[in-house]
């Protein structure tokens, strides 16, 4: 069975302290947003990195629960920023783990509800963006003139679009010429889409804590819970 030399579970250990640290903070920005042209920026760069840490802590755990080594830095490279294809991995792992699980019907649970969350897939999506290209968007337009990928701005804007599209009186709100109904619109949309990312979280945190990604997730899965 693969093992983690000392060293690298001291790694992991830390790893994992940052990765429910910047989700924590990420949460944190989300709530506070009100202008997302100018606040999103903030966002996505403490959320992507954050949510990129934990997936790929994730998939080298699995790794190890099914004695395989670690991935080598050069499949990581490979997988880069592209976190919402990873997250897809994650699920798939986490998933297989379901069988040995000691509480299996909290993971169902949390990945029920995962499911059932609309506007996650959105915010994975414009996390991928910004990961593997969005960040540098206006950088590169300075360079070489308009980019054809989606500005950070924009990819949130359609997270907040879809938000407002299920939501009738939502969207009545941002449309008000009351700028109390704006600001409670906007206090409603950061509150959905700050759930969003605890309920991810949330199934990811349920695996770990339960041991479907092995002894080494379970034993630092405090480091992950949502709070």
């Amino acid at each position: 069975m693969a093992e983690l030399q000392q060293s690298q579970r001291v790694a992991f250990v830390v790893e994992a302290d940052a990765a429910g640290s910047l989700l924590r903070d990420a949460r944190y920005l989300i709530s506070r947003m009100r202008y997302a042209v100018n606040d999103v920026h903030s966002v996505l760069a403490v959320g992507s990195i954050g949510v990129e840490k934990l997936l790929k802590l994730s998939l080298g755990a699995a790794r190890l629960r099914d004695g395989s080594p670690w991935p080598q830095l050069s499949e990581l490279k490979k997988v880069g920023h592209g976190v919402e294809a990873l997250d897809q991995t994650v699920r798939a792992e986490l998933e297989a783990g379901i069988v040995d699980a000691t509480r299996p019907h909290q993971i169902r649970d949390a990945l029920n509800e995962l499911d059932a969350d609309s506007t996650w897939p959105r915010m994975v999506a414009a996390f991928d963006n910004y990961g593997r290209s969005g960040r540098f968007h206006f950088l590169n337009w300075l360079a070489d003139g308009p980019d054809s990928a989606s500005s950070p701005f924009g990819e949130w804007q359609d997270l907040e679009t879809h938000v407002a599209h299920e939501r009738p009186e939502l969207a009545l709100a941002w449309r008000s010429a009351d700028a109390s109904d704006r600001a409670e619109a906007r206090s409603t949309t950061n509150e959905i889409a700050l759930r969003s990312l605890a309920t991810w979280q949330a199934a990811l945190y349920a695996g770990w804590r339960n041991g479907a990604f092995g002894d080494l997730a379970q034993q630092s899965s405090s480091a992950i819970k949502p709070e």
